[in-house]
């Protein structure tokens, strides 16, 4: 096809609009090393679709794609179109969770539209971007600057939405992870075939391909926009993006919808390392962030924290805690709801912020989003709290209650952020809705609830064994892991639960349990002292299966830790399992596994090296922990 007729196909093709017959043949846009492509056709009924292959198989079927705003789909009465050369990109900056580097490498394509009736030299035309990853396929619509577009007899400054058709159909004899919360995603993960599902579901959804392999769904860089839920009717493979915080919204002519992206791998771990949802939002703001992620203040670490096990104390127990921080070598204390009840509560918080900096503990603070003496809803008042935060020295804020993602919440999401790091504040959210990445573009972001944890306790271990492949593999999870509390365990063990303090990233952990069961519990106390709140490196054996078990290897500096989850209800053995993740020379291997559900077995050995394999034994909802320190 001539050039140019194959830019004006890709467009056409990329905007699900109906094309002249000339248009209809498919067109391919491949990553950089030619193993995923985003294709694109016109079906009999003129409708466009996007399919997307990944090493030759089909893993989205042709499907939907567009936009409907003020009142008519995007593109719609195009006059000429054009699309801009592919072009070759390459990212690389740090990151922190999972490991420390992120990269990504894609090739890019900007689509435009020039619409019937504006003059032939007006360039404010609708336009898509599409990027196709080496680990997969992102899009957006982009709208047309301000006053461009006629809407009745005034200029148009605002574009109001009403939604779109973005829809991923996927292969016959899929299974797909999901959950139901759609509010502030907090359902327990299930799998079941792709045509049975039947509900809204609040993303990622992770499918299990048949031809193996894994595709997620989800969206990336979301502020300024409404939240997409995941609609599907039994019946159907069939996922289709809906808004059900908004009917309509409003968006700035020049800004862009979310990214709605498909990630791909054929292994667990190429899933979880991937860092294509932070790729699609922009680098930090360095008039906010200096050094980005290493801006000064901006500091992981773990947390005990109260609430869970005792409900918020009084000054003077929340002072016990600093101490419990301190001699766990915990670098934050967290203060939860019922603290700004407290007599003279800042002078009172002053005194425990200099307390806790005597011994090296900083102190985050709880914050309902829209009550309180001082609303965060209120622009002055939120900025006079975050000020009133700063001057006691306390570090950052857990802000509670979103449960929805309105365009107004996510607005407010990007505004606290905003504000917080003007105070050198860090950010804890919680009754939230999904990650998207945003943690790149504000790294003070530090960690999102939007799940099940601890606080929903007990859950079944299956759901533990999901979170790394499924919400995990999206951005940092505040779970708040590990308790030694019998009557809290539900189905698990003891080592089950101190397994999820590294099978769950979170570069601030607020460990649930109170302290002193931590200081009972011997033969781990030392793990507990040595985990650290980020990794350099993560590798998912192949052995795991979401739900089923999870086997995963985190190292920091040259430090090694293996953490095994059994989602099963029944007792199961890995042998061998091999511990060809470890580096050059050889290490002094600790081990906790399952003696009882509520007490666990210590071993060690020596002499321990890559080519070596290890037995793990593992009860119904068990766990097992490995430290690997290198001799």
């Amino acid at each position: 096809m001539h050039r140019a007729l194959a830019r004006t196909a890709l467009l056409w093709l990329a905007i699900g609009l109906s094309p002249p017959p000339v248009l209809g043949q498919p067109v391919e846009l491949k990553s950089p090393n030619g193993e995923v492509a985003a294709r694109v056709t016109v079906n009999d009924q003129n409708n466009l679709r996007l399919a997307i292959q990944y090493r030759g198989t089909t893993v989205v079927e042709p499907s939907s794609i567009g936009v409907t705003a003020d009142g008519q789909t995007l593109g719609r009465g195009a006059q000429s179109i054009e699309a801009s050369e592919a072009a070759f990109h390459t990212q690389e900056y740090p990151t922190r969770g999972d490991h420390t580097t992120a990269t990504g490498r894609y090739r890019g394509q900007t689509l435009r539209v020039q619409r019937a009736g504006e003059a032939d030299d007006q360039h404010d035309t609708w336009a898509i971007d599409l990027r196709v990853y080496n680990d997969g396929v992102a899009y957006r619509y982009r709208f047309p600057p301000l006053g461009s577009i006629p809407v009745g007899r005034r200029e148009a400054t605002w574009h109001t939405v009403h939604g779109e058709a973005s829809a991923w159909t996927l292969p016959e004899n899929t299974d797909v992870w999901y959950q139901t919360d759609v509010h502030n995603y907090e359902g327990l993960w299930r799998s079941a075939p792709a045509d049975s599902v039947g509900a809204d579901l609040g993303p990622p959804i992770v499918a299990e391909l048949p031809s193996g392999g894994y595709a997620l769904i989800s969206e990336a860089n979301s502020y300024g926009y409404s939240g997409m839920t995941l609609s599907s009717t039994t019946g159907s493979r069939t996922f289709r993006a809906t808004f059900l915080d908004d009917s309509t919204w409003t968006i700035a002519g020049g800004n862009s919808a979310p990214w709605r992206f498909v990630m791909l791998s054929d292994d667990l771990d190429g899933l979880v390392n991937s860092d294509l949802v932070t790729n699609l939002n922009p680098p930090p703001d360095t008039s906010l962030f200096p050094k980005g992620h290493r801006t000064e203040w901006v500091t992981p670490g773990r947390s005990v924290w109260r609430w869970w096990s005792r409900g918020t104390g009084t000054p003077a127990q929340e002072r016990q805690y600093i101490d419990y921080a301190a001699r766990l070598g915990f670098e934050y204390t967290l203060i939860d709801v019922d603290w700004e009840g407290w007599d003279n509560k800042w002078t009172t918080m002053k005194e425990l912020v200099e307390y806790g900096r005597e011994r090296g503990v900083g102190v985050w603070l709880w914050k309902s989003w829209s009550t309180g003496p001082l609303r965060l809803t209120d622009p002055a008042q939120r900025q006079q709290f975050f000020a009133k935060v700063s001057e006691t020295g306390a570090v950052g804020v857990k802000i509670d209650y979103m449960n929805s993602e309105s365009q107004d919440r996510l607005r407010f999401y990007q505004r606290v952020l905003v504000d917080a790091a003007r105070q050198g504040l860090m950010i804890n959210f919680h009754g939230a809705n999904k990650s998207d990445g945003s943690s790149r573009t504000y790294p003070n972001e530090m960690t999102r609830e939007g799940l099940a944890g601890l606080e929903k306790s007990p859950v079944p271990p299956s759901h533990n064994v999901a979170l790394p492949f499924t919400r995990g593999a999206v951005g940092p999870i505040d779970y708040t892991p590990v308790t030694f509390d019998s009557t809290q365990l539900g189905s698990t063990t003891f080592a089950h639960q101190l397994a999820t303090a590294y099978a769950f990233p979170s570069p601030v952990t607020n460990w649930a349990d109170h302290p002193p069961r931590y200081f009972r519990a011997e033969k781990a106390l030392d793990f507990i002292k040595a985990t650290p709140a980020t990794w350099d490196q993560t590798v998912i054996l192949p052995v795991s299966e979401i739900g089923e078990l999870a086997v995963v290897a985190r190292r920091k500096g040259n430090v090694w830790f293996l953490a095994v989850l059994n989602g099963q209800e029944k007792p199961r053995t890995l042998e061998p399992l091999s511990l060809g993740f470890l580096g050059e020379g050889t290490y002094e291997l600790v081990t906790l596994s399952d003696k009882t559900r509520t007490s666990m077995r210590r071993s060690r050995r020596t002499g321990v090296s890559q080519n070596d394999t290890i037995e793990v034994s593992l009860l119904s909802g068990g766990g097992f922990v490995g430290w690997f320190q290198p001799k």
